[in-house]
């Protein structure tokens, strides 16, 4: 019973969700006496959160991983069935230390860089460059959370100008309430505007493809906004691309409104680059 609580707690106090599919197995042995369906739970908890993985981004291989665990647990399950409750306890214990180093090694491959509650991979692989995150921060609207921001650019660049230069990046935005799309396009319009830098007729038939691309956001979703040279800027929803849009103009402009000399927010920009010599 004891190890049922303790595994009950680091299911429920885990951080990764592939730290949930290992404890889940465990949890099936404690649980096989509950019925035949705790494999088919286990299976629909780990697809879940491999589709989604919203929250906490997973690495292929710890992925795979956790549904070659899920395949062992279907293939013993049905020889500890008839096993006494005492025997299946032991039986745990002794997976829960065999896989934890196994799994470990996943989880850990890619470390997580975390603000509050929400993480982000320490890198991104970006035009096949390993691009390292650069800074993460929260975005707060009269105490609300809106989102967290998290930038992805070379290590060495700490200007507004390297930042914005033609150089591969990434801005991944996690929502955490809902914003409708007409409002994403409003605002995105009026700082693209009221920065003098751009040139806004030049960006109009962009900003329509911009405009079109959105999609109004629920909590937990997550915008990624990517720049590969010699392709141009790509709106990714969820991991879903919504468009890409060629342009150096265009992905100094939109990266401007968060990261330009007249940003959104000073405090979120100057964290993201990690710089606050220009302001």
């Amino acid at each position: 019973m004891l190890l049922a609580v303790h595994v009950n707690a680091h299911l429920a106090l885990s951080t990764r969700w592939e730290h949930q599919a290992h404890t889940a197995a465990i949890l099936l042995l404690l649980q096989r006496q509950q019925g035949q369906t705790a494999q088919t739970m286990l299976r629909a908890h780990l697809r879940h959160h491999h589709n989604t993985a919203r929250l906490h981004p997973v690495s292929t291989l710890a992925s795979k991983r956790a549904f070659i665990l899920a395949g062992l647990i279907d293939v013993i399950s049905p020889a500890i069935f008839f096993i006494r409750p005492a025997m299946k306890t032991f039986l745990a214990l002794i997976l829960f230390l065999i896989l934890t180093p196994f799994f470990q090694s996943s989880l850990y491959a890619q470390e997580m860089v975390c603000k509050k509650t929400v993480c982000f991979e320490s890198s991104q692989i970006i035009t096949s460059k390993k691009i390292p995150i650069h800074g993460v921060d929260l975005l707060e609207y009269v105490k609300l959370d809106l989102y967290t921001a998290a930038l992805y650019a070379p290590a060495e660049i700490k200007t507004i100008d390297g930042i914005l230069g033609e150089i591969p990046k990434s801005l991944v935005l996690h929502y955490h309430r809902t914003i409708k799309k007409e409002l994403m396009i409003k605002a995105s319009r009026d700082r693209i505007k009221k920065n003098p830098d751009n040139n806004s007729v030049a960006l109009e038939g962009r900003l329509l493809q911009l405009d079109k691309a959105y999609q109004t956001v629920q909590k937990g979703d997550r915008y990624e906004l990517r720049y590969e040279p010699g392709i141009g800027t790509s709106l990714i929803l969820n991991g879903k691309l919504q468009a890409t849009i060629q342009g150096e103009d265009f992905q100094r402009a939109f990266f401007g409104i968060w990261l330009s000399r007249l940003p959104l927010n000073k405090k979120l920009r100057d964290h993201l680059i990690r710089s606050s010599a220009e302001k």
